[in-house]
């Protein structure tokens, strides 16, 4: 989708990156909008200004990378409250919030499970003495 500059745009934050967030458009295109676009204050994590699932109106403006980027500055957006950002996080599911951090469980999960896998095996074979030449009867 090609954007116009000073057109609204209807915008949902579908995902945290560290350069910005991923926002869907009302025709279902994604679109990134930079970390200096969110708001006109130090912005350390936009997690701190927006909401995931939250829908705003985003302001075409002339870019530095491209011809024409969104924009949330012009919605004076203020930082949360540390309360209001657990609240959020206290009202989502341990899926959700591993997605919205961007952490791949399934792949954590296997290699924990292979490497408390190899842990057991390690510790069968030195109970049942497979130590090869350090095994002796009698050690001095």
């Amino acid at each position: 989708m090609y954007f116009e500059v000073g057109k609204k745009y209807k915008v949902k934050v579908i995902r945290f990156v560290n350069s910005g967030i991923v926002v869907e458009l009302e025709d279902k295109t994604t679109s990134l909008i930079h970390i200096s676009q969110i708001s006109s204050n130090f912005v350390e994590s936009a997690k701190d200004f927006v909401t995931m699932g939250e829908e705003y109106e985003a302001l075409g403006v002339e870019g530095k990378s491209k011809p024409v980027e969104l924009s949330l500055k012009y919605l004076n957006l203020s930082k949360k409250t540390s309360e209001q950002i657990e609240a959020e996080d206290s009202n989502k599911s341990f899926a959700e919030l591993l997605e919205e951090y961007n952490i791949d469980y399934s792949k954590k999960y296997n290699d924990i499970a292979e490497y408390n896998k190899n842990k057991r095996r390690d510790r069968i074979k030195n109970k049942n003495g497979h130590k090869g030449k350090q095994n002796r009867r009698f050690d001095y």
